[in-house]
């Protein structure tokens, strides 16, 4: 009962990504150098919009866009949005209504890095800004300062500002950035954001917190992440990318494979569960757009249920998975009556494509189906019964560390009163003291 087993689908596909930036910088041109070798992005993934490009290079370099605003089936194919240094008149009002949404309901990844020529202080009063894990101000422009970064506690929980396997390799990582020129002065840290970096000394308006330099925020599914300076590049410094990529790595990596990927954000089928028992219902839900992104303009979708049961041969049902909420959210409910193997093929009225998920009926009881040791649970009878909860390879310590204390025990015995010594005693005395009497006093 210690094992078990789980079905997963592999998808050979990358990660996209998609840098909006105003003219090269050295964050720009190392960003693009690590993604475009990286396995999981490389030259198909990476696309960027370079607003001092000339029009014919944009054109006619694959690697370039010659629009900020992509058609909705190339935008939000995208996983992850890099926005740096860029004026605000720049980002047009349709093209912050579109990053908004491909954040908000498709779960897009967003990371936004100040930078010394526009900063990012003209996005007040912007959808953009609303979006900030940070409140931003006309008046605070980028700030010439001599000082190295501050890691918050907060950032022991965050993989990618971790960049080392001990804290002290990841101070070191850090330290050897140097001391930055400059950085981006704000009004405060959103109310939803995590702070993971602060300026050493600078605060904000309320003289309570440190400046934020790196910080990041929920924004409807997706997550935002902000970047105080353009100055990451100085972590290849003595290491060269070590510690860069994996920065960067670790980022998008988070942002873009937290979610379904690509063109599957627009028909992502599941269950609730993995592994039924029989008697429980199978809930079905199918986020699904049209090819631009937008509603369907269907009541329900069709999909076959395949069962496998026993062995008998597959049987196949007729489903309608009908729409539910939001009039992009389909979903049914299946009873899982048999045990046995389940797939469920969905069919997109757009593509015409199927898209297969899988389930598993089993009669398995409840407490074996979850082959995990319940640590909590361990440590609280631990605490209760005053032991202590240690893990196998602790073993050998524990055993070093137990001190041999001497145990004393009680037992209690009743024994009949005329089988003990003093009543004999007793019982002898009287004779004795009898006889003694009478010898005194002449008695026979």
């Amino acid at each position: 009962n210690n094992r078990s087993a789980r079905e997963v689908i592999i998808r050979d596909e990358s990660l996209n990504l998609y840098f909006v930036e105003y003219e090269p910088t050295w964050e720009w041109r190392f960003v693009k150098e690590v993604f475009q070798r990286d396995p999981l992005i490389g030259e198909e993934g990476f696309r960027t919009f370079l607003r001092s490009a000339d029009f014919k290079v944009r054109q006619s370099n694959d690697l370039f866009v010659d629009q900020l605003v992509r058609p909705r089936d190339e935008f939000f194919a995208n996983d992850v949005v890099l926005i740096s240094d860029v004026p605000g008149d720049m980002l047009t009002q349709a093209f912050q209504n579109q990053l908004a949404e491909y954040v908000e309901r498709f779960g897009g990844g967003l990371v936004i890095i100040a930078g010394p020529r526009f900063g990012i202080s003209s996005l007040q009063g912007t959808r953009l800004a609303d979006m900030l894990p940070v409140v931003v101000d006309r008046s605070l422009q980028p700030k010439p300062s001599q000082f190295q970064i501050v890691l918050t506690p907060a950032a022991a929980g965050n993989p990618f500002v971790n960049l080392g396997d001990t804290p002290e390799e990841n101070m070191l990582a850090w330290s050897n950035m140097g001391e930055l020129p400059w950085y981006q002065p704000v009004l405060r840290p959103h109310p939803l954001a995590t702070v993971l970096a602060t300026h050493p000394t600078d605060k904000t308006v309320d003289r309570q917190q440190l400046q934020p330099l790196i910080a990041t925020r929920r924004y409807g599914k997706g997550e935002v992440v902000y970047i105080g300076f353009n100055e990451t590049w100085r972590l290849r410094k003595k290491y060269g990318e070590r510690f860069y990529r994996q920065f960067w790595g670790q980022m998008i990596y988070r942002l873009g494979l937290g979610r379904a990927l690509g063109q599957q954000k627009r028909f992502s089928p599941s269950t609730d569960l993995t592994t039924y028992q029989t008697g429980e219902r199978v809930t079905v839900t199918v986020e699904a757009y049209s090819t631009d992104y937008k509603e369907l303009s269907v009541d329900s979708l069709k999909g076959r249920l395949l069962r496998q049961v026993g062995g008998s041969s597959l049987q196949v049902d007729e489903i309608s998975i009908p729409i539910a909420r939001d009039n992009v959210v389909f979903e049914t409910s299946i009873a899982a009556l048999e045990a046995g193997s389940y797939r469920l093929m969905v069919l997109d009225p757009e593509t015409d494509t199927e898209f297969e998920i899988g389930f598993d009926v089993t009669t398995v009881s409840r407490e074996q189906l979850d082959v995990v040791r319940n640590t909590p649970l361990q440590q609280q009878l631990a605490n209760i019964t005053g032991g202590q909860a240690c893990e196998l390879f602790e073993l050998p310590e524990l055993l070093d560390g137990l001190e041999a204390k001497p145990l004393e025990q009680y037992s209690h015995r009743q024994l009949p009163l005329w089988n003990t010594w003093l009543m004999l005693i007793l019982v002898l005395t009287m004779m004795h003291t009898e006889w003694l009497v009478r010898k005194l006093s002449n008695l026979r």
